[in-house]
């Protein structure tokens, strides 16, 4: 086996989804991320998408991408990629890929780690955390009362009303 230049890695980037456009080939990352919240654990992700981008790369290579639980440095699974020819050492070559389905075991940092011909060349890592608490929350339900009929906070279009105008004049002054 020749010896193949080992490229430089200009970007690894970790995301929700990587959408490729069919015409231009260009990249889009959606949500890129460094910290995910799971309601519990062992917690199951639908998709997490991966993006790196190769310079000074010339020859047939072999990646893996493995995802390892920091915490432990478990090894959580590993994606072998079809080997990737590239022709031109001044080309630069970007790869997007969608990984369905990823259990985490249990909160902590995690990393991704790009392996070519078995050796590390990129590795990127990032949080999967529960909830911050009990008050965190994306939906605030208020409970605000509402004083039906009363002058001065009740809403409706009668609030203009010369009554209620009287009424509010009628409110005792405070010094």
């Amino acid at each position: 086996m020749t010896d193949i230049p080992k490229p430089t890695v200009q970007a690894f980037l970790v995301c929700d989804q990587v959408i490729e456009d069919s015409l231009t080939k260009k990249k889009s990352l959606i949500g890129i991320f460094t910290h995910l919240q799971a309601p519990s654990f062992p917690f199951q992700h639908q998709q997490m998408g991966l993006y790196f981008c190769l310079t000074d790369a010339e020859g047939l290579y072999h990646f893996d991408i493995d995802l390892i639980y920091l915490n432990s440095e478990q090894l959580v699974c590993r994606a072998t990629l079809p080997n990737i020819d590239i022709g031109d050492r001044l080309q630069i070559s970007d790869f997007g890929i969608n990984v369905p389905l990823l259990i985490f075991p249990a909160p902590g940092r995690y990393e991704f780690r790009l392996r070519m011909e078995g050796h590390l060349i990129a590795q990127k890592d990032f949080s999967v955390m529960p909830p911050a608490g009990p008050f965190h929350r994306r939906t605030v339900r208020l409970s605000i009362p509402r004083f039906s009929h009363h002058p001065v906070y009740d809403r409706t279009p009668s609030y203009r009303s010369p009554v209620l105008m009287t009424e509010r004049r009628s409110l005792p002054k405070t010094s």
